[in-house]
């Protein structure tokens, strides 16, 4: 069976807003660089990893100056985590809308804080991760960790450090 390589795709990741005083220069920071590494990570736990491929600080209110959070192009590394990503996208769609209609019955209702703790519930349901910039260096040793990460024992686990 011939596989289809779906990687070579990007999709856009939103970093949530964080209140500063004051405002990144993104022409000048090394901050989500072009082709950085990026690792999602869920409970600390490394899940995914990824390239940035789409860095752009020139839009006033858009990417990387979004109001809501700066925004990046993500390419993962291999085609079953681009597929899985867009399962959990797909998902977090149905969530969000869900999470949209009982926010417009909560504007009709008078009860606010029960129709609060439905939307806090259903919000639980979002698949998230922390977002992590990875050093460059961490690419030469991934295939290391991957295969350590498949073993169920370690050879000469007291010897290393």
């Amino acid at each position: 069976k011939k596989k289809r390589f779906l990687n070579s795709m990007s999709f856009v990741v939103q970093v949530d807003h964080r209140e500063s005083r004051r405002k990144i220069d993104w022409k000048r920071t090394k901050a989500f660089s072009y082709n950085s590494v990026v690792g999602f990570c869920e409970n600390g736990i490394l899940k995914r990893i990824g390239l940035i491929s789409i860095r752009n600080d020139e839009n006033h209110n858009d990417w990387l100056n979004h109001p809501e959070g700066p925004k990046i192009g993500i390419t993962v590394n291999s085609n079953d985590e681009f597929e899985a990503s867009l399962r959990e996208m797909l998902h977090n769609t149905g969530v969000a809308l869900q999470m949209e209609r009982l926010q417009q019955a909560q504007e009709e209702n008078e009860d606010e804080m029960q129709d609060q703790a439905k939307i806090d519930d259903v919000f639980e349901q979002m698949i998230t991760y922390d977002l992590i910039e990875i050093s460059q260096s961490f690419f030469s040793y991934e295939p290391i960790l991957k295969s350590l990460q498949q073993k169920d024992a370690v050879p000469l686990v007291d010897e290393i450090v």
